[in-house]
């Protein structure tokens, strides 16, 4: 709480002003005015108001002060009797409160998890960053450091999370020694940019940006503790350091415009300019941090709700963002209306999410997505279409089935194609994904036309998966390349354009025949330099017959060697004959029969690690042998057509 007094300069009126809270209380002590007189208020910063109290006999007005910074007011007076009106701006000072934002976010950077590591920080000299070991530091001076060869773990060390360790270990202990220690990270860090200014991961695009979010939050809460004090000596270092962040993200120049980097430097940049608002005036970067979050979203986001970066866990990540940017919006200004329009992409994106999902509750493991299950990511805000998000994220337990079993992005190049939404065997129903073409530089890997099937509580035919982001690892550069993905190709590996092109569906449609309806999709892509590429897709249900057709041809009728190539699961005990692969799960089994017009042999590949080939990765930093099985044809001049009949059995 605090209590201050201000005396008006006609020495009658003193204003008297409380905070409890986030209560302010304005109270005008006029004993020698007339019984005529009324009173007005407005609660101010530098010359914009920010709430008004309009004409009253009652000399005492009340204001919600939402966030901290440095408030006036402005005070009027009207004596009826003589009609004159006086008005007098009165400075209040720095008055600090918790803002909505914060305390709802409070959990994400103070907790237990946090407390732990930053008790470990201090008393045993470790670091334990994202989901790595522990890093055991002789000295302070580990700025430089990369004990796993990673630059993840760089990228999380400058993001400055250990500030959220030691923030976390002094809410749980109340031992000051990790705020202190906090701080001198702070100072540390800024003596190491200053002179370390090769070093890339200081200024990365999108950890700089959570790195001003961490500082910010400590600044609150060292604010909230008593450990800062408005105007000493660390209040002014740790503002210092947050607008030479701001600088740096209003600049056009280390915006990285229409990627998920963009999109979060924005995200940052709206919330810490409207948390500082009173005490920087920060109305520019509101403005233009909006401006940007309006931009990332159209263009991220696909009329369809389907999103450009090249993967499906981009999806939900790109949700989640466009949540964030709803609750900034209304824990600042108690209500939805910058951003009213973001709920109809949520909902349209929530929906092309629910059919993205496997049965299994996981998402395929196509461009940068990792084998982790799908979170319930709708808590503070839920779309329109939640019921059906719900059912798919629970199996059928509850919500309402999405219903529909081909599900087409066009705009996007995405097609999902399932044969039953059934809760009594819900994860046996086959689910199969395929991709066609590429939006963006964003997360991209040569996959035009890829497929994954998953069937019967497994998958079969696998991703390449993300692995870690160093593309000058030789298994990120495979993964990354037409290589490590369900295609036919040429042999003589052409390069691939790195953008691809726009999404080719050149149609899909629902037909029946012979008691079974087929879905049926023909899509294309002019990946493969000098050649084009058509795959037909026919899905069947109930029978769960798949067809999958695939024409490649050399634009100048060139005589090449095509081969296919098969990713099936790393469980998967898989035979191979002249014409088929039989493929052995734990419920059942794949059948996988190959047709062509040119000879070819089946042959399956397992090499060492070393060589690379058939070695895909599910979780970020780890690497598995999945089971490839490569089809190799005779050369031609002639357009190769190859059909896989898949029939689980």
């Amino acid at each position: 709480m605090t209590t201050n007094q201000n005396q008006l300069c006609d020495d009658r009126i003193q204003i008297l002003f409380e905070l409890t809270d986030e209560k302010l209380t304005i109270k005008i002590d006029d004993s020698l005015s007339a019984e005529a007189q009324e009173y007005a208020c407005y609660l101010m910063f530098n010359q914009t108001t920010i709430d008004k109290r309009g004409y009253r006999k009652e000399n005492e007005f009340h204001f919600r002060i939402k966030k901290p910074g440095l408030y006036r007011i402005k005070v009027f007076t009207l004596d009826h009797s003589t009609l004159k009106k006086t008005s007098q701006i009165i400075d209040l000072g720095f008055l600090f409160v918790l803002s909505q934002y914060y305390k709802s976010n409070r959990t994400r950077f103070i907790n237990e998890s946090f407390a732990q590591r930053g008790r470990e920080f201090i008393s045993e000299s470790k670091i334990r960053l994202g989901d790595f070991l522990e890093y055991k530091f002789e000295d302070h001076d580990f700025w430089a450091a990369d004990p796993f060869s990673n630059r993840t773990w760089r990228w999380h060390l400058h993001q400055l999370t250990l500030l959220s360790q030691l923030v976390s270990a002094h809410s749980a202990d109340s031992n000051d020694v990790f705020l202190e220690e906090a701080y001198r990270l702070l100072g540390d860090w800024h003596e190491y940019a200053s002179i370390a200014v090769s070093d890339k991961m200081l200024w990365h695009d999108q950890g700089s940006a959570l790195r001003l979010k961490h500082i910010c939050m400590f600044l609150i809460y060292a604010l909230s503790v008593g450990f800062v004090v408005y105007k000493d000596a660390k209040f002014v270092f740790i503002l210092n350091l947050i607008k030479i962040h701001l600088v740096k993200l209003k600049d056009d120049s280390f915006y990285s415009r229409f990627t998920n980097h963009g999109f979060d430097q924005s995200l940052v940049l709206f919330q810490v300019a409207l948390e500082l608002e009173y005490i920087l005036d920060l109305k520019e970067e509101i403005t233009l941090a909006a401006e940007r979050i309006h931009d990332e979203v159209n263009f991220v986001f696909c009329s369809d709700g389907g999103h450009k970066e090249n993967s499906p866990g981009y999806l939900s990540h790109g949700i989640k963002q466009c949540i964030t940017a709803l609750n900034i919006e209304r824990s600042y200004n108690e209500g939805i209306s910058l951003f009213k329009w973001l709920e109809t992409v949520i909902a349209k994106a929530t929906q092309a999410l629910c059919h993205t999902m496997k049965p299994d509750g996981y998402l395929p493991l196509i461009g940068d997505t990792t084998y982790i299950k799908q979170k319930n990511i709708f808590h503070s805000y839920k779309p329109n279409n939640f019921p059906q998000f719900q059912y798919a994220l629970t199996g059928g337990k509850s919500g309402i089935s999405p219903g529909e079993r081909f599900f087409v992005l066009p705009d996007t190049g995405y097609a999902f194609f399932r044969s039953h939404w059934n809760k009594a065997n819900y994860t046996d129903a086959v689910h199969l994904s395929l991709k066609a073409g590429c939006l963006s530089r964003g997360h991209r890997q040569d996959d035009d036309l890829t497929f994954t099937l998953y069937g019967y509580g497994e998958d079969w035919l696998v991703d390449g998966g993300t692995y870690k982001y160093d593309d000058t690892d030789p298994h990120r550069k495979y993964i990354q390349s037409h290589l490590s993905h369900n295609l036919t190709a040429p042999l003589d590996h052409p390069i691939a354009k790195k953008m691809g092109s726009n999404p080719k569906f050149v149609k899909y449609t629902k037909m029946e025949e012979s008691g079974d309806t087929i879905f049926y999709l023909h899509a294309t892509t002019e990946m493969f330099r000098r050649h084009f590429y058509s795959r037909k897709i026919e899905f069947r249900v109930p029978s769960e017959k798949i067809s999958i057709e695939d024409v490649i041809s050399h634009s100048e009728s060139a005589e090449v060697r095509y081969i296919s190539r098969l990713f099936f699961a790393k469980e998967k005990e898989v035979q191979c004959g002249a014409d088929f692969i039989l493929v052995k799960g734990k419920q059942k089994s794949l059948m996988v029969r190959v047709t062509s017009n040119e000879k070819f042999s089946i042959k399956p590949v397992k090499v060492p690690q070393e060589k690379i080939i058939g070695w895909l990765s599910d979780t970020k930093f780890l690497l598995y042998q999945s089971n490839l099985v490569q089809i190799l044809f005779d050369q031609t001049a002639k357009p190769l057509n190859v059909k896989f009949s898949l029939e689980f059995i």
